[in-house]
């Protein structure tokens, strides 16, 4: 779901728990990262299941319903997967969200009717007690569930491993779907990593505007990142300007990058 239907409005994933102890005094971002790996070991080893926010949040000193907040705050459709369901629906087709995660299928329902979505059904392995990446065993207790061959199956991810592989092994066609977080790093390996709740999501936002501006033409990419790169060593930092000034500065460093290059070659 997170990377596919829903993209988070941050560097990287776990930096929504930057903007948790923001809006939730007591509860550093490290805390619940810890408490995640906790979790996860204890009910991996001992429970044999995968873990649930409720099991994350037995650990901590606050209501999990926090987290959920703030998942609200920073999540938005992926315009996409969200035209393209908008549509299937509207055809007959049946849809269905899998997702490996600790989140439930009415937690994940909230984020989703968030972000406008149709109504789905929703598997998590949070409840399943499997993953897709466990040999695709996710899939097929789903796909059994539902009354469906591989075959009949067409999955979208943006995982290699457990979206695409494991349900390629199984016989189901699949796409693979890039994220906003893996365009800007493709571009631009040394952005900075985050250091608060305002840096992540400024760096989060511009990830989206280069990734819907890349979609469609993905040889300047280069430029791009070449322009992000340019910005972040003349001023230490970019993220103290909002996204819109960052965004036009990009775009007019990436242009003279680009008008440059194509000197050189004609040149050559």
């Amino acid at each position: 779901m997170f990377d596919t239907l829903i993209w988070r409005r941050t560097l990287l994933p776990q930096d929504v728990f930057l903007s948790l102890s923001r809006h939730l005094p007591g509860i550093a971002s490290w805390m619940r990262r810890e408490a995640e790996r906790v979790a996860t070991f204890a009910c991996r080893r001992v429970l044999r299941r995968e873990p649930t926010l409720r099991d994350i949040y037995c650990l901590l000193p606050m209501s999990q319903a926090g987290e959920i907040a703030a998942e609200q705050r920073v999540c938005v459709a992926n315009p996409h997967c969200h035209s393209a369901i908008q549509s299937l629906s509207r055809l007959g087709v049946r849809i269905a969200a899998i997702s490996d995660m600790y989140l439930d299928a009415q937690e994940i329902r909230t984020l989703l009717d968030a972000c406008g979505y149709p109504e789905m059904p929703i598997y998590s392995s949070a409840t399943e007690s499997c993953t897709k990446g466990d040999n695709g065993a996710l899939f097929s207790a789903i796909w059994k569930r539902l009354g469906v061959r591989p075959s009949e199956v067409f999955h979208v991810g943006d995982n290699a491993h457990s979206d695409i592989a494991m349900a390629n092994r199984l016989g189901a066609g699949t796409c693979h779907v890039s994220t906003p977080r893996a365009t800007l790093f493709d571009a631009c390996p040394s952005v900075p990593r985050a250091r608060s709740a305002a840096e992540t999501l400024f760096w989060g936002e511009l990830a989206i505007r280069l990734h819907l501006h890349l979609a469609d033409n993905r040889e300047t990419a280069a430029s791009y990142g070449n322009a992000i790169q340019m910005l972040v060593q003349q001023r230490g930092t970019i993220s103290q300007l909002s996204v819109d000034e960052a965004w036009r500065e990009i775009q007019y460093c990436a242009e003279a990058v680009g008008d440059a290059e194509a000197g050189t070659r004609r040149a050559t």
